[in-house]
């Protein structure tokens, strides 16, 4: 039998049975389109098979790359896309409670317009810390779950503070990420970020930023941060997918120069160009 809602101006939602509605049994790729080419398809893909992995995710359309990538393509081409964030989201069929009945899984793709093929470069990030929840690592942690509420109130108490971002702690109170990017200092010019195990999210951006530092002959090391480091740093930078680098200018009262971020910017721009 189906009830009906008692509350007033409460609807019956057709996706109610979604697991990714229900559970937030899903994952998802944010994926940065430019000149109608998707951009790091492959680092998008590897860390979606991991989190597949772990979720048991199979029986569905990204079981493969050669699958993937033409979904994406075909998105691109039927919706004459050109530069856009493209958003591809896994939610397990439906069925079940906590418990599901199947590991099938289903895709959806959805893109937004961008006036901007390149990266902008911008330099005057005001961050903090947020101390009201810490992200415990584990299997979770480094996999882009639709399960987002840390990230969701982190970005709420920027926006409260007048801030443009948060940087979230781990139990053991070390920064490792920011509420929509990695985060990476430098200091003594040795360009640091904290390592996956500290609970980070695998970022594919991260990825190529460790890369370029790399091909340049940066001197580059992966460790813990603490708050103390951050604050003490010569330079702070975040970076994800779609914004590309971004300079940390301000954090409770530190301020930061953008040598480094501002290179990298340029320099990512001209790999892209050769894509």
């Amino acid at each position: 039998m189906k009830t009906q809602c008692a509350f007033q101006g409460m609807s019956d939602l057709s996706g109610s049975s979604n697991r990714s509605f229900r559970y937030g049994d899903g994952l998802f790729e944010t994926i940065k389109v430019r000149k109608g080419i998707p951009l790091f398809l492959d680092a998008h893909y590897h860390r979606l098979l991991a989190g597949m992995k772990v979720l048991q995710f199979k029986g569905g359309q990204c079981d493969a790359f050669s699958s993937f990538k033409n979904g994406i393509e075909e998105h691109l081409k039927k919706n004459v896309v050109e530069n856009a964030r493209l958003r591809l989201q896994l939610f397990r069929s439906e069925g079940g409670y906590y418990t599901p009945v199947s590991d099938t899984y289903d895709c959806v793709i959805h893109s937004e317009p961008q006036s901007n093929s390149d990266y902008l470069f911008a330099q005057t990030l005001k961050v903090g810390i947020y101390t009201g929840q810490q992200k415990v690592n584990g299997a979770l942690s480094s996999i882009k779950s639709a399960s987002a509420l840390l990230y969701v109130v982190a970005s709420i108490d920027a926006r409260n503070r007048k801030l443009d971002d948060c940087l979230l702690l781990n139990s053991e109170g070390n920064v490792i990420e920011s509420s929509r990017s990695n985060v990476f200092m430098v200091k003594n010019e040795i360009v640091q970020t904290p390592p996956l195990s500290e609970g980070c999210v695998d970022g594919v951006m991260r990825k190529q930023v460790l890369q370029l530092l790399l091909n340049q002959g940066q001197r580059v090391i992966e460790r813990p941060l603490t708050v103390t480091d951050i604050k003490t740093a010569d330079e702070v930078f975040l970076t994800n997918v779609i914004q590309g680098v971004q300079a940390v200018s301000h954090l409770d009262g530190a301020t930061y120069p953008h040598k480094y971020s501002e290179m990298l910017c340029a320099s990512l721009n001209e790999a892209l160009e050769v894509l």
